[in-house]
């Protein structure tokens, strides 16, 4: 096993996610990128928190690497590396930024959000199964297997960019009602939504009430799949 391997992700991982914080600072300014970032973290930890407390994969190929008590990353957010978050920012915000400033402009919100997400899927599709084979990470679920990587997880990534697509458009940057959520936003919150303040705190909200949504549908996906967890694909 090669010690540098954990290493290299999380330096790795640091250094895309400054390119990417500098592109969002000339693309959309500082406020609204930092929000994007801090609320990747938001919309991530908890979700990938969950899948390690459930048994769907583990972060700790590398525990003892260096140390008995070494937990295989220098930087954790509970039971998930830091690597794993900055990682999910730097593919969400490129998706993000090809999608609406360079493939579909000006088009309709949702058919944004289905292209970002797809878009991350794809460029997943080249990350996950090189850095499961390298243990970054370990799938333990019974599922049908892509290329080494339980299906579920993919369509985990096409929900999670998405949704935080529609969050981010239509909250951050252009402020619009969310479908389901705009009584309970009525009981919650007054007034027009007009402030950097105001925002952040509705986007909170939005990531909080979208992660509940995002995590049930992915136990379905899951349990739908683990009767025909002995199909193994590539």
């Amino acid at each position: 096993m090669n010690s540098l391997v954990p290493l290299l992700a999380e330096i790795g991982a640091v250094l895309l996610a400054i390119v990417m914080l500098y592109a969002g600072f000339r693309r959309y300014g500082r406020v609204k990128t930092l929000i994007f970032f801090a609320g990747s973290i938001l919309w991530t930890a908890p979700i990938e928190n969950i899948g390690v407390v459930t048994g769907s994969y583990t972060y700790y190929g590398f525990a003892g690497l260096f140390l008995t008590e070494y937990p295989g990353y220098l930087f954790w957010v509970g039971l998930v590396p830091l690597w794993i978050e900055l990682g999910w920012f730097v593919v969400a915000l490129s998706s993000f930024i090809v999608v609406h400033e360079v493939i579909l402009p000006k088009r309709r919100a949702v058919v944004q959000a289905v292209a970002s997400g797809l878009l991350a899927v794809n460029m997943d599709a080249v990350i996950d199964p090189v850095a499961s084979s390298n243990e970054l990470w370990v799938w333990l679920a019974p599922s049908i297997y892509v290329l080494g990587v339980p299906a579920y997880n993919w369509v985990g990534w096409f929900l999670l960019v998405f949704f935080y697509d529609i969050a981010f458009e239509h909250t951050v940057l252009d402020y619009r009602p969310l479908k389901g959520l705009s009584a309970i936003e009525k009981l919650l919150f007054k007034g027009n939504v007009v402030s950097s303040e105001s925002k952040i705190i509705r986007f909170a909200f939005r990531l909080v009430v979208l992660s509940i949504v995002v995590t049930l549908l992915l136990i379905l996906v899951q349990a739908a799949m683990m009767p025909f967890s002995y199909i193994k694909v590539g």
